[in-house]
Formats: structure tokens, sequence, C-alpha cells
């Protein structure tokens, strides 16, 4: 459940009377055990060793609970309480206060306020090493988001996905380290209460709050001061962990570094210290003694068998990693097309479930016209399953792979003929397979997924950045025995052209791309020997944006 998976949370209140909202913030002891793991191992990465003792009792009993009193009661004390926030944004009024002492009245100025309000935000990471359970991980999807309520009842669209009403994503892309994501917390306002049935007043549509004084402020206080305070407060706790990378690489061996008050030493670097030995012993050589030398070229060759031994080591990984991601590059270029399927089979399953139950209704009711239109759309549905089903056998793309002579241009109509794959989000492309047709040795199989993936490439980025009239070419060259692929879109950002083709690069959000699409096209084409490059023609945008895959000569 929530309490025992989040890492950090904040209750909050706000108290109409007193005018002061109430932040508990608390973090879990697996939080803080989990930024300690995470700088251990950054900094082994950095041969760098840890040599004291962690000092866990301390961390709990600093960062676990943490309470911070923010007072609305006026613009001057608003300041006071967080001197580092602008208030320009807010709605005030003037009121002239009584001064009993002086005998005299001054404006003071104030705030439009909401009446009493509370809630909580829940932060969880969702990165593969961080200490939330699977299972939980999977009821965050369906409650991720934090709402608004009012006597139970839900205000929308608060919390839905993409509304980030409390500016979770621009803070993000501004300050790194923060938990409090959009994508990865949950919590709730519970604005119950008369007062603020008069003061908090939702849209006629019930589709938002008045943005009236109070509305106003209401989100503000939400936005300016209780998510961002928490936010800062986060990242603040983050930065105890942190390091600098370029003063860790620059320290010599040996040396001893605190962080977070932790104590760790540089590991002795064995090419330096060959190096160090090798020029040592060329320095001194006619100074020393048969033995000295001796004892000096045995520490030498022990140096040098280290050296042999870690490279040999890391060679062994690379080429085991390499040899595992190309025998396995069929089944997750299959994967990458599962995955983007499964979002219309899904949408496919609820529209069955919808007509089905029509289709109930309308038996009680003897209303056949209307339960033939629902059976009539069940049928149309199970149709596209069937057709996504045969898409997703994964296992077939895992079986001896057979090299046949195809025409290529019919292998892409058979190919992308009414392929689901065209759609994606909003965006339907159209598509266009002109030139002249030449014939080459292929592997079907593996030739299905290299095209379906550049589809599939080629359609996220086009809803992307809503083009509209998107097309689609694939352009066939029976001279060159090249096939070039193109679309009207934007093109291959900058950043990335000059090496698109490698694993893991991609230019995608988080979480919607892991770089590997263009990466498992290549793989597949070099299995029969053909290529892809990006031509060095420019679009309008002055972008790259067209692919050619060349087939081997000897095949065409």
């Amino acid at each position: 459940d929530i309490e025992n998976n989040f890492l950090s949370k904040v209750d909050f209140t706000f108290d109409s009377n007193e005018k002061l909202i109430n932040l508990n913030i608390s973090r879990s002891k697996k939080y803080i055990d989990y930024k300690v793991e995470q700088l251990i191992s950054d900094l082994r990465n950095w041969e760098l060793e840890k040599e004291s003792i962690i000092p866990f009792k301390e961390y709990y009993k600093k960062w676990e609970k943490e309470i911070i009193k923010i007072d609305l009661s006026s613009l001057i004390q608003a300041n006071i309480s967080l001197p580092n926030v602008k208030f320009d944004k807010f709605l005030t009024y003037f009121e002239e206060v009584k001064d009993e002492e002086q005998k005299d009245t001054e404006l003071i100025e104030k705030f439009f306020l909401p009446g009493d309000f509370r809630g909580s935000i829940y932060a969880f990471d969702l990165s593969a090493n961080s200490p939330i359970s699977k299972n939980f991980r999977k009821v965050l999807e369906e409650i991720k988001g934090v709402k608004i309520y009012r006597n139970n009842f839900r205000i929308f669209p608060y919390g839905s996905t993409n509304n980030d009403w409390l500016g979770m994503s621009d803070y993000n892309q501004r300050n790194k380290g923060v938990v409090f994501k959009q994508h990865t917390s949950t919590g709730f306002f519970n604005i119950d209460g008369e007062q603020n049935l008069e003061l908090l007043k939702e849209l006629t549509n019930r589709q938002g709050l008045v943005l009236d004084n109070f509305g106003t402020n209401f989100i503000l206080i939400a936005k300016e001061l209780i998510y961002k305070t928490i936010a800062k407060k986060d990242g603040d706790f983050s930065k105890i962990f942190s390091f600098n990378r370029k003063n860790i690489k620059e320290l010599p061996s040996g040396q001893i570094v605190e962080i977070a008050g932790i104590s760790f030493r540089k590991r002795s670097n064995d090419i330096v210290q060959a190096e160090n030995k090798a020029e040592h012993l060329i320095r001194e050589f006619d100074n020393m003694d048969d033995n000295e030398k001796k004892n000096e070229l045995i520490s030498l060759q022990e140096s040098t068998k280290n050296l042999r031994n870690a490279v040999s080591l890391k060679e062994k990984q690379v080429e085991e990693l390499g040899t595992h991601i190309d025998e396995f590059a069929p089944i997750m270029g299959a994967t990458i097309i599962a995955e983007t399927l499964s979002h219309e089979i899904i949408r496919l399953s609820n529209n069955i479930k919808s007509s089905s139950s029509k289709v109930r209704n309308s038996v009680l009711n003897d209303n056949k016209e209307e339960a033939i239109l629902n059976l009539n759309r069940i049928d149309s549905s199970n149709k596209f399953l069937v057709r996504y089903a045969s898409l997703l056998d994964v296992n077939s793309y895992s079986r001896r792979r057979r090299y046949s002579v195809e025409s290529i241009k019919e292998k892409l109509e058979e190919i992308l003929e009414n392929t689901p794959l065209l759609t994606y989000g909003n965006t339907t492309v159209n598509l266009k397979i002109t030139g002249n047709d030449f014939k080459a040795k292929i592997i079907s199989d593996s030739f299905k997924i290299i095209v379906e993936n550049l589809v599939i490439n080629s359609t996220y980025w086009l809803d992307k950045m809503n083009i509209s009239d998107s097309l689609l070419t694939f352009k066939l060259d029976n001279d060159l025995g090249k096939l070039f692929v193109f679309d009207n879109g934007i093109g291959i950002d900058k950043s990335v052209e000059n090496h698109l083709f490698e694993e893991f690069v991609t230019n995608k959000p988080d979480n919607e791309g892991r770089g590997m699409g263009l990466y498992i096209v290549t793989t597949l084409l070099n299995e029969f020997g053909a290529t892809i490059t990006l031509d060095d023609e420019r679009n309008q945008y002055g972008n790259l944006y067209k692919f050619i895959i060349t087939f081997p000569d000897a095949e065409v």
C-alpha cells in the first residue's frame, strides 16, 4: 500500500482562522538508505571505496521528519516565512489595522484566502533499483496524480493524465534530483466545509474551479507554496548525497574525501601504478644493484599482469553483452512492436466490453436493431484483435531464420497492408510506396521487424509534432538496389544525427523510448548483408530525414 511504499510524503493543513499552512514532511528510512546506496554505488564507479561506518542513526534523526510553517496573515509575514518566494502573482487587498501602541491605524497588505483545507502528497521512484515493490508500481500507474476533492467528490480535471496543475514537470526540468515528479507522485487536496463552498466555486460545467480572487490564490498556494517548498526541501536533501564528478576524477590515489558524513578513499589506478613503476625503473636503472632490478621487474610484471587481467575481463564482458544484444535483437524488435500494439488492444477490449453491455440491454428491451448494431461492433473489434494477435507472435521471431529472395515492393505491401502501426495517438499516417521494384535476398521475419520498427519510429514523431497530412514514403531504386524511407515530419534532431544507430540513443522523453529501435534495425539488416544510413540531404527544417537501406550488390 501507499504507506509501506512511499519514499517521501507531506501532510499539510491550512487553518483559515490562524491563516497558517503547516507542512509535515516525512522521509522513509528506505528512502534515506536508497540515497546512501546510490552514493556508494556511484562513487565506486569513480574508483572510490567506503572507509568509514555509515551514520544511519544521524541520518534518520535529522532527515526523517521536517516541519515547516507558512504564515499568510499578511504579505509581510509571508515574506518572513518564505524569504526566497516571490508573491507578486498572488491577489491581495489592503486592510486598515489599528495599532494599539501607536494609537494609530496602518494599511496592511493581505491575501484573499480560501477556507480550511488539508491533504497529502506521496512521492515514489520508479528507477529499476529503487525500493518500490513491483506490485505497487502497477498500482501507482492507476492512482498517480494529485487530485482535488470536495466532500468525497472529485473536482476535475486536476490530477488527470496530462493535467500538471502543480507545475511539477516544469520544476523538474529546471531542478534535478527531486523525487516529487508528476508521473511518480499521488495525493489529494480536500476542500470540504461551508466556507469553501462560498469561496472556492466550481465552473458550471464542473471542469475546474472559478479563478476569481480566492480560486486563483488557492491554486497559487498549492503550486507556489506547498509543492515548490517540499520540492526544494527534497532537492536540498538530495544534494547532501551528491558530489562533483570533476573533483572526484582529479583526486590522487589514496586520497580520502568525506561526502554526506562518510569517508571514501580513492583506489590506486592500475595504469598509473604501472606507469610510475616503469618510469622509476628507467630513471633509477643505472643506480640499482641486480637484486633491486630484479625486484622492480617482478613488481612491474605483476602490475602488467593485473592490467592484462582487467582488460581481458572487460573485453569478455563487452563481448558477452554484444553477443546477447545481437542474439535477442529479433525478440527486442518484436517487443517494441508489442508495446505499441498493447495500447490498441486495451482500447478494443474496452469497446467489446461496452458493446456487450449494450447488447444485453437491447435484448432485455427487445430492441433487435440496437442489438445487431452492437454485435457488428463486437465482430469488427474482434477482427482487429485477431490481426493484432498475429503481430504479437514474439516466439516466431526466435525460430530458425531462413533466407529467401523476395520482391521488396511486394514484401512492403504485404507487411504494410492494413497495418494498425500506421496509427499512433491521434494521428493516422498516409502511406506511399513508389519507385521501381527489385529483388533481394533477405530474412523475411527480420525484414518485417525492420519495416515495422521504422514505421513506429515515424508515426511516433509525426504524432508528437502534430504534423498535418502526415505521409510516410518508401521509395525503391532498382538501379542502386536501395530503399529510401522518409516522412514529412521535422526530421532527425541534430544532437543525435551522428550516432543515431547506436544502442541507447534516443531523443524521446523518459519512459517513452529506450534508444534500441534503430540499433535493432541495423543489427537485423546486417544479418543478410544490408546496411542502413542517413542520406546527407536536409529537409526544410535543416535536418537530415531520409533513411537509406542498401542491399548487397550480389543479391539484387
